[in-house]
């Protein structure tokens, strides 16, 4: 028999949706788990078209004949469940960030008392957008949207394993941000003191220099052999996406280069043997202030000083996007945008107008 796809509207005019079919001789009437929407609305457009794709699935699983063995939605199962499964099979991407959300997960289903819900009942629109709305209270929007990123992944994870019936949280936006760029950034007279610049610990001076010049961050650097530099390139994979990369060495990364070569030859890499995260940042940050930079510059600012500079020099975007390895143009805003900030600040060195009123 053929499965039917019928709406029951409510007098506040929002539908839910049930399917009508028969197995065995036995008629079934089953109310989809799909939040209620107005009718005619563009949430109930969107849950009408789910609403169609479970109704294929459950032909197709009375076809097959394989109705009844699917699984179907857990009534016990919540979000944080969900989430730590996630964690589990995919542990080797994005672990702490990862970790960080099922921390907010757990504060936030406390706050709210949504721990002992049931997935497939309690996380909605509403929830997803409340959760997106906890993360910004305490979170920058720039790291609010690459958390909710993952968020949305692990859902799509549940989706995937029919744990859960649609993603709710797909069409949810991060907004309240122009990218700008956080952290501070090293310009090029900057980088030409330190260039010249005694430094106690030469290999961070040396990998610190050769990334604001490459836009290579510190865990990258150390997966670098010698013969990743080749006809004038460093060839790399970004960690963060994958991507094989290469960056033409500029004349101070070729520099850099032959001082290491004096060195560490015997090394896998130029970069092999660099500290631990910690102890670079800190050593780092005395060679900074020693010379008089009064900035708050860590590992990873060399990166973004590199993408800055290129757009100070009005590089495409494209080709910035290409030596920092991004999949999109749209990763390139934050450097556009913070040399925009640059101009208009570069024009506010006083206003006269008080002392000319006062003249008058």
């Amino acid at each position: 028999m053929e499965v039917q796809l019928h709406e029951r509207k409510y007098p506040n005019g929002k539908v839910a949706f049930y399917l009508h079919y028969s197995v065995d001789g036995n008629r079934n009437r089953e109310r989809l788990r799909l939040p209620l929407a107005l009718k005619n609305s563009p949430v109930y457009r969107r849950y009408k078209m789910v609403a169609k794709t479970l109704q294929g699935e459950r032909q197709k699983e009375i076809i097959e004949g394989t109705y009844g063995l699917r699984l179907s939605f857990d009534q016990n199962l919540s979000l944080e469940d969900l989430f730590s499964m996630f964690m589990e099979e995919t542990r080797h991407k994005e672990l702490k960030r990862k970790q960080a959300i099922l921390k907010y997960l757990k504060a936030y289903n406390d706050l709210y008392n949504y721990r002992k819900s049931p997935l497939a009942i309690s996380v909605d629109e509403v929830y997803c957008e409340g959760f997106r709305d906890h993360l910004l209270q305490s979170l920058s929007p720039e790291t609010t949207r690459n958390y909710f990123a993952v968020f949305k992944r692990g859902l799509k994870y549940g989706r995937i394993k029919k744990l859960i019936p649609y993603n709710p949280a797909d069409q949810i936006r991060v907004h309240g941000s122009n990218r700008m760029l956080t952290r501070d950034i090293l310009t090029a007279d900057e980088l030409k003191l330190l260039f010249g610049a005694h430094c106690e610990e030469e290999q961070v001076k040396w990998a610190f220099l050769f990334s604001c010049n490459t836009g290579i961050t510190l865990p990258e650097l150390k997966d670098i052999k010698w013969s990743d530099l080749r006809s004038g390139l460093v060839h790399y994979s970004r960690h963060k996406n994958k991507r094989r990369v290469a960056v033409p060495l500029n004349p101070n990364s070729v520099y850099i280069i032959q001082k290491l070569k004096e060195t560490n030859r015997k090394d896998p890499g130029p970069f092999h043997s660099l500290p631990s995260a910690f102890l670079f940042n800190k050593a780092l940050g005395n060679w900074i202030r020693d010379h008089g930079i009064q900035k708050h510059i860590t590992a990873y600012c060399a990166r973004h000083t590199f993408g800055t500079l290129q757009a100070n020099n009005g590089v495409n975007q494209k080709i910035i996007a290409a030596n920092m390895g991004h999949s999109s143009t749209k990763y390139t805003d934050i450097y556009i945008n913070h040399v925009d900030e640059a101009k208009v600040r570069a024009v506010n060195f006083g206003d006269f107008t008080n002392d000319l009123e006062k003249s008058l």
